[in-house]
Formats: structure tokens, C-alpha cells, sequence
């Protein structure tokens, strides 16, 4: 064999243990699709935290329900299934989010569905489930919330909107995350009413 390509093999061997060790030690990432969520988990509702790039389209929380209905139509265990949480991220201020999430319970278990562009993804429930049930047509819808309260959530100037992050629905409650300027602020609903709660 040429010392030329002993050189390369080398060369080829040193390149491989580099790209190894990197990815056994999280510095490069494949794509895995389970990296959209983080390992982190909120304390809030128990779930992972949908994050990364956005989507090109945007899906509406109707659109999205929908979606989950018929895709748990297929399972037979999980025809009778309640919801009790609700999140989409990364919203425009007509409602539609880049992602959405489903906290859902059938079958004596308690599941997140993730919607996005791709399609649907579940994980395992870690956290405590909330235990009141949403009843879907008992509340104001997440698009309504934020197109009701725009001038709220944009703090009175179009210009200052800011970015939505996250609209979360839990036990009777709508919470709105804006970031804006490099600052988050919060905002409360009440999810039947849709009023604003100081």
C-alpha cells in the first residue's frame, strides 16, 4: 500500500473518532426528531417545551383538534379520550400557531400529542395531568383570545406586538406569553369569558 494512502486512511480514521465523540457528547445534532423537545420540563403543566425552527405554515387550533381527532380515531383504545391541556407556540396574532399541544387521557394513560407541519408525534405524560377536563365548545378558542385582545397583548401600540411565544389553556385559564423588546410579559384569561385577568 502507498504511503499516500496509508495517509488518508488515517486521516479518514482521525475524522470518524472526532465525529463520534461529538455526537456521543451532544455537540452535533442529527436531526433526530425527538430534539425539537427539550429535555427540560416545565413546571407548570409537566410537559416538554415544543421549540426550534418554525414551521412555514401556521395551523389553527381548530384545524389542529381536527387533526387530532381523526388521527385518534384509528386507535380504538383512544376513541373515548378526555382533554385537559392545550399549547401552541410560536403564534401570529390571528391565532395560528407553528406547533401545537394536546394533553390527553385514554385508556387509564395520559399522552402529549405534538401537531406541527410534519405531522403528529406523542410522548408519555411525566408531569401531573390537570385534572378538569376541557370540554371542547365550553371556551373561548385560542385564535379568539388573541385577536379579542390584540390591542391588549400589543400594549396599545402595533408597532410594540412583539412576538407570541406561547398560549397555554389549563383548569379554566388562558395564559399568554409575549416577548417583547427582550423582555416576556404575561397575560391571564379566563377561558369561558375570554376577559382579561389582572
Amino acid at each position: 500500500m502507498h504511503r499516500s494512502s496509508i495517509t488518508i486512511l488515517i486521516i479518514a480514521a482521525v475524522i470518524i473518532g472526532l465525529v463520534g465523540i461529538a455526537y456521543f457528547t451532544g455537540a452535533i445534532s442529527f436531526g433526530n426528531r425527538t430534539g425539537d423537545l427539550q429535555t427540560e420540563t416545565d413546571a407548570d403543566a409537566g410537559l416538554q417545551t415544543v421549540s426550534g425552527t418554525t414551521p412555514s405554515s401556521l395551523t389553527t387550533f381548530e384545524e389542529a383538534l381536527d387533526q387530532l381527532q381523526q388521527h385518534l380515531k384509528g386507535t380504538p383504545s383512544s376513541s373515548n379520550f378526555t382533554l385537559h391541556y392545550i399549547r401552541g407556540t410560536d403564534l401570529d396574532f390571528q391565532g395560528r400557531a407553528a406547533h401545537w399541544v394536546f394533553g390527553v387521557r385514554y385508556d387509564n394513560q395520559s399522552v402529549l400529542m405534538y401537531f406541527d407541519a410534519p405531522g403528529w408525534r406523542s410522548v408519555s405524560w411525566e408531569g401531573a395531568a390537570p385534572e378538569k377536563e376541557i370540554v371542547v365548545g365550553s371556551f373561548v378558542s385560542p385564535n379568539s383570545i388573541i385577536m379579542r385582545n390584540r390591542r391588549v397583548l400589543s400594549a396599545s401600540d402595533p408597532k410594540q406586538e412583539g412576538l407570541i411565544r406561547r398560549i397555554d389553556l389549563m383548569n379554566g385559564k388562558y395564559t399568554v406569553i409575549i416577548e417583547r423588546q427582550g423582555t416576556q410579559q404575561i397575560y391571564v384569561f379566563d377561558a369561558e369569558s375570554g376577559v382579561l385577568i389582572p
